[in-house]
């Protein structure tokens, strides 16, 4: 629920963000991505070889999408911020499961 209304404030708000916080956004979103993702929960339980392997895909999909957000905001299309709201709204997700999962 909360990532759902984090990408609709996103969305609301994505065509006026500016470059500066947008970056600074992709840059904090992909930290957290990389430190918490994949979160092992009661729904997945993933052994140590299966989150290796998980691990290595989402990190060369953030990769991707990281080169993707560049491009774009390099030609100055408003499309690259909703990929930083997409980013942002995957890494709160992920922070505030990882507090309940260890909580």
């Amino acid at each position: 629920m909360l990532s759902i209304l984090v990408e609709l404030f996103g969305l609301t708000f994505a065509q006026s963000l500016p470059l500066i916080p947008a970056v600074i956004m992709v840059c904090l979103s992909d930290i957290v991505i990389m430190i918490y993702a994949p979160c092992n929960d009661i729904k997945i339980h993933l052994n140590a070889a299966e989150n290796l392997a998980l691990k290595t895909k989402i990190r060369r999909c953030v990769l991707l999408l990281n080169g993707i957000y560049i491009i774009l905001a390099i030609i100055q299309s408003s499309i690259s911020n909703y990929i930083a709201v997409a980013l942002a709204a995957d890494a709160i997700s992920l922070k505030v499961k990882n507090n309940k999962f260890h909580n």
